[in-house]
């Protein structure tokens, strides 16, 4: 046998190797909003990323409901059996479009989330929502009406008060101006304080955090204090049982004094951005990185990687890593064993941790 031919059959091996790759890969990552499109009209990906496909999806772990925001035609659905089958709740009157994962919140001790919105075109408005099971209700609001404002990119409640009247809200295209509203966004104010990364501890405790560090407000934003030299990552902290979780660059901080300090939770994880989504309790959690998808155990001593990073098709910036803008959507349901991806402008997916942990 020739070097010619040996060669012939090495590059014929590598190429099937990477075919075969390719497929798996796509297999793991199964399509979930077939169903979704059916209903509202295929996806055109010719048309703006911005305004077309899914907004955001969000995992609710106490419920297992799954949902989604579709931009361009706006609806929220709701799937209850890990995005088999989806339906329209027709009581969510949205408008105009979704940024992302980052333009939601979610409270796991009531349930209770919201949804922040983008304004499509000066001349158009955009209503936003938040949802409370206790109620089995949607108050909508909208953005500031006195002057020109593009709605809202992301924000935070005060998740800690029975009614959460207090809202943060970053004004889309002004970039870092923050806005206050004390009655569940009828109305709002603008801070004389400059952040994308706004925090709301309580219905007086704010945190931001910007390229210098952290800063915290216990005046409802009218004086801050600059606390720590962390550089957060995520676009607003997550609230878990009491405490406050936020990604930075150099992995998960917490706070258990009401945001007064933070402390690196566990080992260092570069880059994490998204989460951290929590699992069975405090100690159990997933955070998205450029690396991929990483779960632990122990509060972050030890991570597993459980897959690498899915750049999700057809979407905005084609589901890259970025911290400016992070549009992609994730969760995690651990009990059932799935993690949810959405790309902005794109589809929904769905990996099977049970099969995809075992490649």
């Amino acid at each position: 046998m020739n070097t010619t031919h040996l060669l012939s059959i090495f590059y014929a091996l590598i190429l099937l190797l990477l075919v075969s790759t390719n497929h798996t890969f796509a297999q793991q990552w199964e399509d979930i909003s077939q169903p979704i499109f059916d209903e509202i009209g295929a996806l055109d990906t010719t048309q703006d990323v911005l305004s077309r496909g899914l907004g955001t999806l969000m995992f609710l772990p106490q419920t297992g409901e799954l949902l989604a925001v579709t931009n361009g035609i706006n609806h929220l659905f709701v799937s209850q059996d890990q995005g088999s089958t989806w339906a329209k709740v027709d009581e969510a009157q949205l408008s105009g479009r979704c940024y992302g994962g980052f333009s939601t919140s979610y409270d796991p001790e009531t349930q209770r989330y919201i949804i922040f919105m983008i304004a499509r075109a000066d001349s158009l408005s955009a209503t936003s929502l938040m949802y409370s099971p206790e109620e089995k209700s949607f108050e909508h609001f909208t953005e500031p009406s006195h002057v020109k404002h593009d709605a809202w990119t992301w924000g935070m409640p005060d998740w800690s008060g029975a009614t959460a009247d207090v809202i943060l809200g970053k004004e889309h295209h002004a970039w870092v101006k923050l806005w206050l509203s004390t009655d569940k966004g009828q109305s709002w104010q603008l801070l004389d304080f400059e952040s994308r990364n706004p925090g709301v501890i309580n219905d007086s405790i704010f945190v931001a955090g910007n390229d210098d560090g952290m800063y915290r407000s216990t005046d409802q934003g009218k004086h801050w204090e600059k606390i720590n030299t962390w550089k957060v990552t995520g676009k607003n902290p997550i609230k878990h049982k009491g405490s406050f979780y936020w990604t930075t660059d150099q992995g998960i901080i917490a706070s258990q004094d009401q945001g007064k300090t933070w402390s690196l939770q566990g080992e260092l994880l570069e880059g994490a951005l998204w989460g951290p989504y929590f699992g069975q309790d405090q100690h159990h959690m997933m955070v998205i990185s450029p690396e991929g998808f990483f779960v632990t155990e122990d509060s972050g001593k030890q991570w597993q990687k459980v897959v690498g990073y899915f750049n999700i098709p057809d979407s905005n910036r084609q589901g890259s890593y970025n911290v400016t803008h992070p549009t992609n959507s994730y969760g995690w349901d651990w009990r059932n064993g799935y993690i949810y991806a959405a790309g902005l402008g794109g589809r929904a997916y769905r990996f099977d941790i049970k099969y995809g942990s075992k490649l």
